[in-house]
């Protein structure tokens, strides 16, 4: 070019064109097309010679690239694109990846968690919103199993299965309360299974159902909702029965019911009893009635006595110092609480079977009773509440009265009581005064209402 020789050969060596942007900034990377079909696919039909020859031809020069390209796609947009005459020539340079949303909640409570902190929120934020989003998303992403595609000895399991269920299977590994014995650990390894039940099908798993833009919406909403004084799951219940509503506004609400599954604002019914059983359960551990460690304690003395009662043999009797045998009224006493029906003695088999398998599972792992039997835990506190009910039904009430300034004639005893039980719902449970309030007298007109 003679206008550029006619520059000071101080000015030849500048770069006079230098290209920019964001294959120049991800060279040597990686590149990500966002909705990469939602622009006009003319745009995109560079990237054809671009994936084979790693360059790019621009006005003044051409760009080389050494680049991992990606992009996302609407499956919708996907499935339409299929049916173009282009579609042939970009399946041959592309490698589909199905990325199905979440099916853990856990995991999901973390997106929206980050989500809130990110939020300007001039009002209390109570606990358990975001998890109890991250639920009901997962719930509506849900598929009813095949109940044929299972070993006959889980397939009454699988067919019980609720979706909240199937949730927390997927999340934490737990069973429904109503399985039990090698029913449960042969149910539980079949989670895999379970997951790649679908993988086959244009209609898998997690394919459908509420994404993580919209919950935020649905969160923005129901934090600037000004008929609560509280940013609380009451809020979010408020704002997902209105979302439910009219089922034209996301597709995900107009899928066809398939049992208790696909049913989104049955989902919401369920978030709200999982709210209330949180709350009841995080107000009877902050009134400080019974030790947590004493169900523990409990439970290790009926599997002592169970393990000795199998080997036929004796144990010492740590009040008297001597050896006797198992004592067999304690263990139906415990078999009681925790409701065993039918034949104790395959029951107990059966304890002492769930911890060895868990030995063999876990060697290096020290032995939790808690974890390996969180069902029957489950069972022994709610025991333990339902004989406590009077005392925890006054504290309840006393607790409203509180909010509410009403305790002139409250006893010092009493005060003490609700002042330790607020106490421990903020540092143990991170609520406040306000939310607190709004969650206990949820609680009471839902549980407790006379």
């Amino acid at each position: 070019d003679r206008s550029l020789g006619a520059l000071p050969g101080s000015l030849h060596t500048l770069n006079l064109f230098e290209p920019y942007g964001d294959l120049v900034d991800g060279n040597r990377g990686l590149v990500e097309f966002n909705d990469l079909l939602k622009r006009p696919m003319d745009l995109n039909r560079y990237l054809l010679s671009t994936s084979e020859t790693g360059t790019v031809p621009m006005d003044n020069v051409t760009l080389y690239i050494d680049t991992f390209l990606i992009g996302t796609v609407n499956e919708a947009y996907l499935d339409a694109f299929k049916g173009q005459p282009d579609w042939a020539s970009y399946k041959g340079r592309i490698e589909l990846i199905r990325m199905p949303y979440l099916l853990d909640y856990q995991a999901e409570t973390k997106i929206y968690e980050v989500q809130l902190g990110q939020m300007e929120i001039a009002k209390p934020v109570a606990p358990g919103v975001a998890r109890l989003a991250a639920i009901w998303a997962v719930l509506t992403r849900l598929t009813k199993p095949d109940v044929d595609a299972y070993p006959k000895a889980v397939r009454e399991a699988v067919k019980q299965l609720s979706p909240y269920e199937k949730a927390q299977l997927y999340a934490i590994g737990k069973v429904p309360d109503q399985v039990g014995g090698s029913v449960a650990r042969e149910l539980r390894a079949a989670v895999p299974d379970l997951y790649q039940e679908t993988s086959g099908s244009s209609d898998y798993e997690g394919r459908m159902g509420a994404s993580p833009r919209e919950i935020k919406t649905i969160l923005l909403n129901a934090a600037h909702d000004q008929k609560y004084p509280c940013f609380s799951p009451l809020a979010l219940f408020s704002e997902l029965d209105e979302l439910v509503r009219d089922p034209s506004v996301y597709e995900f609400l107009q899928l066809k019911p398939n049992g208790d599954y696909n049913q989104p604002s049955d989902f919401v019914e369920v978030i709200r009893e999982v709210y209330l059983d949180e709350v009841d359960d995080q107000l009877r551990s902050a009134m400080g009635l019974v030790d947590q460690d004493e169900y523990s304690k409990l439970f290790k003395r009926y599997v002592d006595h169970v393990n000795h009662w199998i080997k036929k043999e004796k144990l010492l009797d740590p009040v008297s110092g001597t050896y006797k045998s198992a004592d067999e009224r304690f263990m139906k006493e415990v078999e009681d609480r925790l409701g065993v029906e039918g034949e104790r003695d395959e029951y107990r088999h059966n304890i002492i079977s769930t911890i060895g398998a868990f030995r063999v599972d876990n060697p290096n792992a020290d032995v939790d009773f808690g974890q390996i039997f969180e069902r029957q835990f489950a069972i022994l506190r709610r025991r333990f509440f339902e004989e406590q009910a009077d005392a925890i039904r006054k504290i309840k009430m006393n607790l409203l009265r509180y909010f509410d300034g009403d305790t002139g004639d409250m006893q010092k005893p009493q005060k003490t009581q609700v002042e330790k039980t607020l106490a421990a719902l903020k540092t143990e449970h991170g609520y406040t005064d306000e939310t607190a309030r709004e969650a206990i007298g949820f609680l009471v007109r839902n549980r407790y209402a006379d």
